[in-house]
């Protein structure tokens, strides 16, 4: 799955480039928009009684994303195991790979504040993204999903 997002001012630090908690909020908006497009409800999963933390979060940058870069973020699912899910989100700018994270939840019982098992269709709907972002890629380009091209690489 694509998702594109413009670089804002109140994404960067003073320098001018995006700081960590800008990127993972970017990257949970990704998730976000994910969610919402297969129709899972966070909050209906709330009320419901669960909840879906992140238990744990790893990020590398390889070139700076400043103000106005236009990213295209590619997620895919890394792992999902009995309770929890890895998703991984690959941060582009022109088909050039300018950061990765991944990020790691966890399905817990509201009351009990134990994991539980991810419920059958729930896997079925999270296991619609691709397993990698090779796979992800394959027959995809930026500009088949309206990504425009707009900055050069530094």
């Amino acid at each position: 799955m694509i998702y594109q997002r413009k670089i804002r001012v109140e994404d960067t630090d003073l320098t001018g480039v995006i700081f960590f908690p800008k990127l993972q909020a970017i990257g949970l908006e990704c998730l976000e928009f994910f969610l919402n497009s297969i129709q899972f409800s966070v909050k209906t999963m709330m009320l419901q009684g669960f909840v879906f933390p992140i238990v744990q979060v790893q990020s590398n940058y390889f070139f700076p994303i400043e103000i106005e870069d236009e990213l295209s973020i590619f997620l895919s699912l890394q792992k999902m195991g009995n309770s929890s899910v890895a998703f991984e989100m690959n941060f582009l700018i022109e088909n050039k790979v300018v950061a990765s994270m991944s990020l790691t939840h966890v399905l817990v019982d509201k009351i009990s504040k134990k994991s539980v098992s991810i419920p059958f269709h729930i896997r079925e709907l999270i296991s619609r993204l691709p397993s990698s972002f090779k796979e992800g890629k394959e027959g995809l380009s930026p500009e088949s999903e309206g990504i425009s091209k707009k900055k050069s690489i530094r």
